[in-house]
């Protein structure tokens, strides 16, 4: 039960704060933290998950189609190169 409240207390951190909680992890680990938000990216990932969502999350999720719903540029490039996960279950 002890790494059960460490995981919860980790999990709560992260809600609060994500990239806090992930850069104390990296340090407590001897891994480089300072990782910073790049809020550019952080708008096309959002554009992206937004464009599977207007289309029920179907398709190939590494990409987005010109002339379906929510469909842009900036989406598309996030597509390509970021790994999402809000999507419902599968099961």
């Amino acid at each position: 039960m002890r790494y059960g409240r460490l995981f919860s207390a980790i999990a709560v951190a992260a809600a609060a704060n994500p990239l806090a909680a992930l850069n104390e992890l990296r340090a407590s680990n001897g891994i480089p933290a300072g990782i910073v938000e790049n809020p550019a990216w952080s708008a096309n990932c959002a554009a992206h998950m937004r464009y599977l969502e207007l289309n029920d999350f179907r398709g190939n999720w590494h990409t987005e189609e010109r002339g379906r719903a929510g469909y842009s540029e900036a989406g598309h490039a996030a597509a390509g190169s970021a790994v999402l996960a809000n999507a419902p279950s599968a099961g």
